[in-house]
């Protein structure tokens, strides 16, 4: 059994679907990327399985955790596995933050909130949390405020809170986006290592193509609510089948720049929601689409090929 089971997921809002029926499975142990431009759904599943998502939000299918149901449990229950088995990093660690709290304190409610530890025990443990997302002096930092912390150092914090409970899945959306770039990398080596020492799943949300193939095990690719190709890091990245895959690759292609080449881009732009075109989601952004398009592909593995991809005319490679 997978650790996290999607089957068939759908969410909608006032009709317009932004997750269109995909399905997904987690193991334990394993590092996987979700993938695409903005707009194309990657969030809203992420708030879909953390049950999160806005009360405007219609939502249909399946999602198990360790083999427990979730969409049908109640908010206690969903309360009660956020911060514990399943811990979650946001992209803007000041959103996630108390600005009115010193900051070791916020780490150490997490641990009483699900009675991991006493008060004393707790402080304690928050310390210890500090110092292993490597900031310096921890109990100078557990003192501290967040505004009286860089962006790089509250993200630290953040991912302190998340890990707190042990969890047997971390979910990270998009978690270096509002740092620098060198920021980026130390934030993402740190993830890397912690979720190895603590055996924890991970679930990696970005746009950057080359990011998470560094960082993961096996690579989910979305476009328009609907997965589009599928399979392990490097066979994905190093042979893409979908189009749209392809064009990211090309698109963060940056040999290219060294070589005073122009960079790459995808034509178009991903469609507000409600506005993607029947059959193939991606069909009028991409230059092999015909009358086959109309209809919508399947998730499958196409002939000769090691792993899925949703399309018709998946890209050949010599």
């Amino acid at each position: 059994m997978a650790l996290l089971e999607v089957e068939d997921l759908v969410v909608s809002f006032g009709g317009n679907k932004a997750v269109r029926g995909i399905s997904l499975a987690l193991d334990s142990g394993v590092k996987t990327g979700l993938i695409g431009e903005s707009g194309c759904g990657k969030t809203v599943t992420a708030l879909a399985i953390l049950g999160l998502l806005p009360e405007t939000a219609t939502v249909s299918g399946s999602v198990r955790f360790e083999g427990k149901e979730l969409l049908s449990s109640s908010e206690g229950e969903l309360a009660r596995l956020r911060g514990d088995h399943l811990g979650v990093v946001f992209q803007e660690p000041m959103t996630a933050l108390n600005p009115m709290m010193r900051v070791g304190r916020q780490i150490a409610e997490v641990l009483e909130i699900h009675d991991l530890a006493s008060r004393t025990g707790a402080r304690r443990r928050a310390i210890e949390l500090i110092e292993m997302v490597r900031l310096d002096d921890p109990e100078v930092t557990a003192r501290k405020y967040p505004h009286q912390l860089s962006g790089g150092q509250r993200q630290r914090i953040v991912l302190a809170m998340a890990l707190a409970g042990d969890p047997t899945l971390l979910i990270a959306d998009e978690p270096t986006t509002a740092l620098d770039v060198t920021v980026q990398s130390e934030i993402l080596l740190l993830l890397d290592d912690l979720v190895d020492d603590l055996n924890t799943s991970l679930l990696l949300i970005s746009h950057d193509l080359p990011l998470v193939a560094s960082l993961c095990d096996e690579l989910l690719v979305m476009y328009g609510g609907t997965i589009v190709e599928r399979g392990e890091v490097n066979e994905v990245f190093g042979r893409p089948l979908h189009p749209y895959t392809a064009g990211l690759r090309e698109a963060s292609d940056l040999d290219q720049v060294e070589d005073d080449q122009e960079l790459r881009t995808i034509e178009g732009s991903v469609p507000p929601l409600g506005e993607f075109p029947t059959g193939c989601v991606f069909r009028d952004r991409c230059e092999y689409a015909d009358d086959e398009c109309l209809q919508v592909p399947r998730l499958e593995v196409p002939s000769g090929e090691g792993h899925e991809a949703a399309c018709f005319h998946p890209v050949r490679h010599d």
